[in-house]
């Protein structure tokens, strides 16, 4: 795809609307959505530009491995962060057009779409009267359905919290099998939604691999498939974001460490279990549902000694770097840790320090009263919100999408 005012191989210049020319198909497009595709491409290069001029050439672990095993030569492409062409198969279906003299708005159960027209929508949540519309993405599925995630803007007073209590703070660290364990005891207790589902997956994806390419029986058992990844995926999240929910309202500030998810799947043989509990999406929600009331996400260096820190004494042992050891005494208070707890924990001593530091009130861990309720500056901000809308039938087919 060329930016705007690029020059092909062959040293002309081209323009949106030269392009347009060239390509009948594109005129029966929305226009944003044409120029949504030019800003994402210039926005790729330059943070990729920026990203090499900041931490030079960094290759991919998986291309160096290949190297190692006598794999394909190192490319462009193999470098961290260069931007990659869009997968014909593999990537979602959708595109995003911008709102100009109101042609999209909403009324009642439906939504007008630049190009489509009106469409009827399911609406589980209703804007309010006072947000404005700034774009809005048309996705579809893999199981063909439909989605509008229709972007807001509006003004929010949200208060920045500058002091609360020891009790507000809670440590996480990430476990394997039960997805978290908090310093305050809980433990997240995931389903394993994928495990679950992981017999009938496997019984409908053999019958998949034995018919014919592009069949009209291997369309319809892709689709079979297809909603299984879909319900595992929706069951997931909806886990998550109750989870998310409940420690946010209890909680102001949450300390977690910066891990890499991807390479400790790689390494350590847990990749299964680590994208079937979604730690990443986890911290991801917790993220903006404690900024949206004024607290913060803390994360700490992968590197702390979390596990091997004894909680009670601050003695570090090396010997517990070996995760088969999961219960050890500390040899200098004799205090009996069990590997997660003692992590939770002592992340949380960390993330205090660490809000001491930037200018966090912290009160009595004894106190009473108002040096136990969490503080807070108020404060305007323009913010913005993402809804989505599911389409009831699917009429985008009729249009050619």
């Amino acid at each position: 795809m060329l930016g705007e005012d690029q020059i092909d191989d062959k040293g002309r210049k081209y323009k949106p609307q030269d392009i347009k020319q060239l390509f009948g198909y594109m005129s029966e497009c929305d226009k944003f959505a044409f120029d949504n595709v030019i800003f994402n491409y210039q926005d790729a290069w330059s943070r990729y530009w920026k990203l090499i001029k900041t931490q030079g050439k960094q290759y991919k672990k998986s291309a160096l491995k290949r190297i190692k095993n006598g794999g394909k030569p190192l490319t462009n492409f193999d470098i961290k962060g260069h931007p990659q062409f869009k997968s014909k198969h593999s990537a979602t279906d959708s595109y995003t057009t911008n709102v100009t003299n109101g042609n999209i708005r909403i009324k009642g159960n439906t939504i007008r779409i630049p190009k489509i027209g009106s469409i009827k929508i399911i609406k589980h949540q209703c804007p309010q009267p006072e947000w404005k519309i700034k774009k809005a993405t048309i996705t579809r599925t893999k199981t063909g359905k439909y989605y509008i995630s229709v972007c807001f803007e509006f003004e929010k007073h949200i208060g920045k919290i500058t002091q609360t209590t020891p009790y507000k703070v809670l440590g996480l660290d990430y476990s394997s099998p039960n997805l978290y364990k908090g310093s305050d005891g809980s433990s997240g207790d995931y389903p394993k939604y994928y495990r679950k589902s992981e017999e009938k997956l496997e019984k409908e994806q053999k019958k998949l691999s034995h018919q014919k390419l592009k069949s009209g029986r291997y369309k319809k058992q892709r689709l079979v498939v297809a909603r299984l990844h879909e319900k595992v995926r929706h069951q997931r999240k909806d886990f998550l974001h109750k989870r998310s929910c409940s420690i946010t309202k209890t909680f102001d500030f949450v300390v977690v460490e910066d891990l890499d998810l991807r390479n400790m799947g790689q390494c350590l043989r847990l990749g299964k279990a680590t994208a079937d509990n979604g730690f990443g999406m986890l911290r991801n929600f917790i993220s903006y549902k404690l900024a949206n009331k004024g607290g913060a996400l803390i994360k700490i260096d992968k590197w702390f000694p979390s596990s091997q820190r004894c909680n009670g004494c601050g003695f570090v042992n090396n010997a517990v770097k070996d995760l088969n050891v999961r219960e050890w005494e500390c040899p200098q208070c004799n205090r009996l840790n069990e590997r997660d707890e003692n992590a939770a924990a002592n992340i949380k001593q960390e993330g205090i320090r660490l809000l001491s530091t930037n200018g966090i009130t912290l009160g009595d861990i004894s106190g009473k009263g108002d040096s136990c309720r969490s503080r807070c500056q108020e404060a305007t901000l323009l913010a913005s919100k993402e809804v989505d809308f599911m389409v009831c039938r699917s009429p985008l087919r009729k249009q050619g999408v």
